[in-house]
């Protein structure tokens, strides 16, 4: 999205005037191309979504050679990336590696092949072995290649493939670090006298009334979730390993408390205030759940410096910026794998579930840091990738649908977004 249609294009002007679309109404960033009633391509049916994407990649190969005519020029299309959640990007991708595949021996990765015999995915250290095999082979099958692929991008088709940090984390690794972290701290008594041995009703309801008191008196913000429940954090047994099952939005909102509870404290009995003291002061005799703490204070803010950097700049990241969100990617990543080790191998507890997702997200650090050590003054942002206009977009297009005849659903559906989308620009 462009801010200006300066007369003379310089370089740096034209990265200073790039904004991301995940400002703005999702109208004027998105088109629409097909509606789909979804018993056409529900369970096993994937022939008419798999002619529909051939399709488009028809006409983008066409747009790439061909180009577009505008008053006498002719612009040329360039595939930049293919963004979606993991299951749209499977789908779109055909990919033989991907999550689905974590208990197999096919590789977990599209980049890589972690997850395969000897290259364990959930080594994300410096030195670990998938870290060599980027990019060596291509995540599907030679003899049934994507549609997409045959799109002019680059000898390795793959690096089109780009996550989206919405649903890798605010609804995927976040969700479980936030939920181990919300159990592990209610059984730890810190929102109580220690005395009474809570059921696990008990203990969820303390800590989402420490929540509740951040959210009205501290955030001055309001969250989806109403309560922290079993079913919520799909902990239906204290052996279990906890998740969360709430908006991306409140992910945001959960960050933000915990990392004020890890280093204010709980709040007080009579709800006047905070401690004060830090949970590392708070158990300064207990080694490891100082180390816990440490942890999930990195962690929290880790995440809330990442978001907040991407949503605060455009297109492309400075040096310092990019630095800035590598570091915070590397920084949650070892957080979370050691917080998985200790309650592993110290405290015997199923606490923060090693993720595939975790991964992925690693392969988000990774990429910023290739470009950097070419010596690149400008990085392209992974804030471009996001989908939370999309999903936004994909809800507006819905009601629209709502109110149109089930036979015709799919054409005035179109007619009346054309209509919307006329009415947006008018008014941008």
């Amino acid at each position: 999205m462009l801010k200006a249609h300066p007369s003379t294009w310089t370089s740096t002007m034209f990265q200073g005037i790039q904004q991301h679309t995940v400002k703005g109404s999702s109208y004027t960033s998105r088109i629409l191309l097909y509606v789909l009633p979804h018993n056409l391509y529900k369970g096993k049916k994937n022939r008419l979504w798999d002619l529909v994407m051939d399709t488009v990649t028809r006409d983008m190969e066409q747009l790439f050679h061909r180009g577009v005519q505008v008053d006498g020029a002719t612009f040329y299309p360039v595939l930049i990336a293919a963004k979606g959640d993991s299951p749209a990007l499977i789908k779109l991708f055909k990919l033989g590696r991907s999550f689905t595949r974590w208990e197999g021996k096919a590789g977990v990765c599209p980049y890589c092949l972690a997850g395969q015999p000897g290259i364990p995915w959930e080594d994300l250290t410096k030195t670990a072995a998938w870290r060599s095999t980027r990019y060596t082979t291509r995540p599907w099958s030679r003899q049934h290649p994507p549609s997409i692929a045959s799109v002019p991008f680059s000898d390795v088709p793959e690096r089109c493939i780009r996550p989206d940090l919405m649903h890798m984390v605010k609804l995927g690794i976040g969700r479980h670090f936030l939920a181990s972290a919300i159990v592990c701290l209610g059984e730890w008594s810190i929102f109580d006298d220690g005395n009474k041995i809570l059921s696990v009703e008990g203990l969820l309801d303390t800590v989402h009334q420490d929540f509740e008191y951040c959210c009205k008196h501290e955030l001055k913000q309001t969250a989806n979730l109403k309560q922290f429940t079993k079913d919520l954090l799909h902990w239906p047994r204290r052996s279990s390993y906890p998740w969360g099952g709430w908006k991306a939005s409140d992910t945001m909102i959960l960050l933000r408390w915990l990392l004020k509870l890890v280093t204010t404290g709980p709040v007080l009995r009579d709800a006047s205030g905070r401690t004060g003291v830090s949970l590392q002061a708070h158990f300064a005799a207990d080694a490891t759940k100082q180390l816990v703490c440490c942890a999930l204070q990195d962690g929290a803010s880790a995440l809330l410096r990442m978001f907040q950097i991407l949503y605060k700049t455009d297109v492309w990241l400075d040096r310092e910026a990019a630095t800035a969100v590598a570091d915070a990617i590397d920084l949650f990543a070892n957080v979370y794998c050691c917080l998985a080790g200790i309650f592993h191998r110290e405290v015997k507890q199923s606490r923060f579930h090693m993720e595939p997702t975790l991964h992925h997200f690693a392969h988000v650090s990774e990429r910023m840091r290739e470009v950097l050590a070419t010596g690149a003054n400008k990085v392209l942002s992974p804030a471009c990738f996001l989908c939370e206009q999309s999903e936004d977009f994909v809800g507006r297009i819905s009601r629209l649908a709502r109110r149109c005849a089930a036979r015709t659903c799919g054409q005035r559906t179109l007619q009346r977004y054309l209509i919307k989308v006329c009415l947006e620009w008018e008014r941008a």
